[in-house]
C-alpha cells in the first residue's frame, strides 16, 4: 500500500466513522508491501522508501485531523511476514545470487533479534489491540512488528 491508496481511505472517517473509532493502516495485505521501508532507507530503492515514509507521515497527519472526532489512526509496520510470499522472495534472491535458500534466509533473519519471520496472527493481534479501548490513548503511531529489525544494510 502506498500513498495513492490512502487518500481514498482517508475519506472514510468523514463518511461515517463514529467517535471512538480507530483506523489502523496495515501495510500488508492484498495491496502491498511494508512500512519498514519508511523507517529505514534502502540502497537503490529510494522511491519505495520514500512512499513508505509518506505512509508514516500520512498516519500522523490523519491522527491530528480526526483526533477531535475521537478517531484514532495508527500504522502497523510489519517486517518480513512468514508465508508463501517471503518464501518466493527468498527463493528468487537465492536463484539470482546463486546461493542456497538456507543462506539467503539466514541473511534475511540476521537483522532481527528472534530468528523467525513475523507470524501473521501477531499482526492481527496488534490490530485488534489498536482497535480496542485498551489503546484509547494510542494515535498517530507507527508500530513496528518486525522482530526488532535494524536498518537494511
Amino acid at each position: 500500500m502506498n500513498i495513492r491508496h490512502l487518500f481514498a481511505l482517508a475519506a472514510a472517517p468523514g463518511r461515517g466513522c463514529r467517535s471512538g473509532s480507530t483506523a489502523a493502516h496495515n501495510a500488508r495485505g492484498r495491496h502491498a508491501g511494508q512500512i519498514l521501508g519508511g523507517r529505514y532507507g534502502y540502497p537503490d530503492r529510494s522511491p519505495y522508501a520514500s512512499t513508505k515514509r509518506g505512509l508514516i507521515g500520512f498516519t500522523e497527519t490523519l491522527a491530528i485531523k480526526f483526533g477531535d472526532d475521537g478517531i484514532r489512526v495508527n500504522a502497523i509496520a510489519p517486517g518480513a511476514v512468514a508465508g508463501e510470499r517471503i518464501q518466493r522472495v527468498l527463493q528468487g534472491r537465492a536463484d539470482t545470487e546463486r546461493r542456497s535458500l538456507a543462506d539467503v534466509t539466514a541473511d534475511a533473519l540476521s537483522i532481527q533479534s528472534p530468528k523467525h519471520f513475523t507470524d501473521p496472527e501477531d499482526i492481527a493481534t496488534l490490530a485488534r489491540l489498536l482497535a480496542s479501548d485498551s489503546a484509547k490513548s494510542v494515535t498517530g503511531q507507527t508500530i513496528a512488528i518486525d522482530g526488532g529489525s535494524k536498518a537494511a544494510q
